[in-house]
This record gives structure tokens, C-alpha cells and sequence, in this order.
């Protein structure tokens, strides 16, 4: 193999043979994911992208939910944090791509339903995006499987309603799942959501993000001021809602924080 020669002549076949033996050593050492120093020491190049065969990653979301309790519509919003797991199932091909396979856990989504749209939109998003920026080209070559789980949605009463119709969903899963395929190691960096921020918005087919329903922007603020995110990630055309929310919600907040008379 060329990167084990090097242009290295040995004086001896010993000399020869421990040669290959520490390249071979240090092969092992970066599939493995240990000291990639080492690797480049020995004639591996950094960054050549050894490839984990699995990946996950985890974002924050504003999740709106409806109740009906007899007569009346309630509605509450919670910060949720949805995970996505990423998985190479088969071995890649030089001639056939792949389409993604999704998979849900604690989510019960009819096939082809608005949810289930929104997440393939996310994924198609993602997956351009790591080609195109993180040199992630080969992944659509190779068999994967995206498995998406919501642990909080199994919380919720079976009078909930509404909860997998909205469009505000799928830029989080696209930043979700970008930042998984950057953990695979594919190309040459490694995505990770910024701390403490929550997303919320519509992507389509092409990767254009939407806004959504202006009467669901109010309590998904009220759902992430009262939580521990620092930041919620919107359409531009929503942000003008959302500052209004946000500043009733630190008015209100100051005057709670005055000093009462008994």
C-alpha cells in the first residue's frame, strides 16, 4: 500500500517489518477513533474522515400542546428535547443511492402524514447541506437510518390534540440531524446546536424556512422564557410577535420581582 511505503527504503526485512507493523498500528489507532496525532505522525492524513457508523444528537423545541378538558380548549407549551439517532445499516455502493429510512419512537405518526413530511424535509435539508458544506457527499451512497424519539410526547394524556399537525418542527429535527452527520466523521467539522437555544419554524422541500402560525408564537416564548434556554430561533416574520411576547413577559416579570407592603 502506497501511504505505508512513504518512500521509505528499510535496511533490513526486521527493520522492514516493524516499519509496517507501527503503520498498521496506527491504521487501527484512527479507525478506532484513538490519538489521530499519532496517525498523522505515521503517514495518515488528518481529517481523512474515518467513518463512526453511528451518531446522535439532541436540540431544544418549543412543543405546543392542546387539551380539551370537557367543553374547554386548553392550551400549554413545554420545551421538549427530541433526539435523533443516526445509523449506517450496509456497506456503501459506487452506483446506487440510498433514500433515508426514518424510524419513530414515542411518536405515533400515520404514514405520510404533515409530521412525517416535515421530518423527511428535514432530513433532505440536512443531508444537502452536509454535502454541499461538510463534504458528506458519499452518505446518500450509503444504506442509513434516522431514528427519531420525543420522550415527552408519551407524557401527554390521550386527550391531546393536534400535537404532530403543526409545521414547527422540522427546523429543529434539520439541526438536529445536520449536526448527527457531522458526528459520523464524514467531513471536516463537527456540528453542535449552540446551548440553551430552542427552534422553532417550517422547512419545505427545497430548505426555505417559513414561519409558522402567528397564535402559536406567543406560548411557544412564554413555553421557553419559563424554561432554562436562553434563545429561540425563529422565522424572521415572527420575530415581531415574539418581541412583543417576550417584552409583556419581562413587564410582567418586573413587577412580580417588587417589593410588596403586608
Amino acid at each position: 500500500v502506497a501511504f505505508l511505503a512513504d518512500g521509505y527504503t528499510p535496511e533490513s526485512i526486521g527493520q522492514g517489518l516493524e516499519a509496517v507493523r507501527s503503520r498498521l498500528a496506527a491504521v487501527d489507532a484512527s479507525l478506532a477513533g484513538n490519538n489521530p496525532a499519532n496517525g498523522a505522525a505515521n503517514g495518515i492524513p488528518r481529517g481523512a474522515g474515518w467513518l463512526h457508523e453511528r451518531s446522535a444528537a439532541a436540540v431544544m423545541l418549543p412543543l405546543v400542546s392542546q387539551y380539551r378538558v370537557g367543553g374547554a380548549a386548553l392550551e400549554t407549551g413545554r420545551v421538549a428535547i427530541p433526539r435523533v439517532e443516526l445509523a449506517i445499516t450496509g456497506e456503501a455502493s459506487m452506483r446506487k443511492r440510498h433514500a433515508p429510512v426514518v424510524a419513530f419512537k414515542h411518536i405515533f405518526a400515520e404514514p405520510d402524514c404533515p409530521f412525517e413530511r416535515q421530518i423527511h424535509a428535514a432530513i433532505g435539508t440536512a443531508e444537502r447541506f452536509a454535502a454541499e458544506a461538510l463534504g458528506c457527499g458519499a452518505l446518500a451512497r450509503l444504506p442509513r437510518e434516522y431514528r427519531v424519539s420525543l420522550p415527552e410526547i408519551a407524557t401527554l394524556p390521550a386527550s391531546a390534540a393536534g400535537i404532530m399537525t403543526g409545521g414547527s418542527a422540522s427546523l429543529a429535527f434539520a439541526i438536529m440531524c445536520l449536526a448527527a452527520i457531522s458526528r459520523l466523521d464524514f467531513g471536516r467539522l463537527r456540528l453542535r446546536p449552540t446551548e440553551g437555544t430552542a427552534f422553532s419554524g417550517e422547512i419545505d422541500a427545497s430548505g426555505a424556512v417559513h414561519p409558522i402560525d402567528g397564535a402559536l408564537i406567543g406560548e411557544k416564548v412564554r413555553a421557553v422564557f419559563f424554561s432554562s434556554c436562553r434563545r429561540l430561533v425563529i422565522a424572521r416574520d415572527n420575530l415581531a410577535i415574539a418581541h412583543s411576547e417576550l417584552a409583556r413577559l419581562a413587564r410582567a416579570q418586573a413587577v412580580d420581582d417588587q417589593p410588596r407592603a403586608d
